[in-house]
């Protein structure tokens, strides 16, 4: 940690601005890195096992996907059993801080269907924005966080 102290005359700091140190005046790029490993409880919708998949959403400005991805298939998961992924996604970067967006994380997982469409099993979103900001600032000053 660094602190620089200026002591001046009242009549000099009037001729010297002062610096702005905040978070808000220095923007970084932020990779985001997911991996997923198991899902558990997945409840078949139609029989005793189902194909499933991930899919992983990165939303930006008004819930917006900024970038999607998904995983492979799992195949025959059993109500019982974990669907394993051990897959690993790389989000393109992001400017960091951005007043217009609230980063957020949807994960959803799908049943695999081909011979119909494919059907939603499960929902959830995950607010990251506190995970972006502690990056940011344990990175601040640093050329690659």
């Amino acid at each position: 940690m660094e602190c620089m102290i200026d002591i001046l005359p009242s009549a000099e700091t009037v001729q010297r601005p002062s610096l702005n140190l905040s978070m808000s005046s220095r923007k970084q790029k932020l990779n985001l890195r997911v991996i997923l490993w198991n899902a558990a409880n997945v409840v078949p919708l139609g029989g005793y096992t189902t194909d499933v998949f991930t899919v992983c959403q990165l939303l930006g400005e008004y819930g917006q996907v900024e970038d999607e991805q998904q995983t492979d298939v799992h195949p025959s998961c059993k109500q019982d059993e974990l669907a394993n992924f051990n897959w690993r996604m790389k989000f393109k970067k992001q400017d960091f801080p951005n007043p217009k967006k609230i980063f957020m994380l949807r994960l959803q997982l799908w049943e695999k269907n081909t011979a119909t469409a494919n059907k939603g099993i499960a929902e959830g979103l995950l607010p990251i924005e506190s995970v972006f900001r502690e990056c940011a600032e344990r990175n601040l000053g640093r050329a690659s966080a």
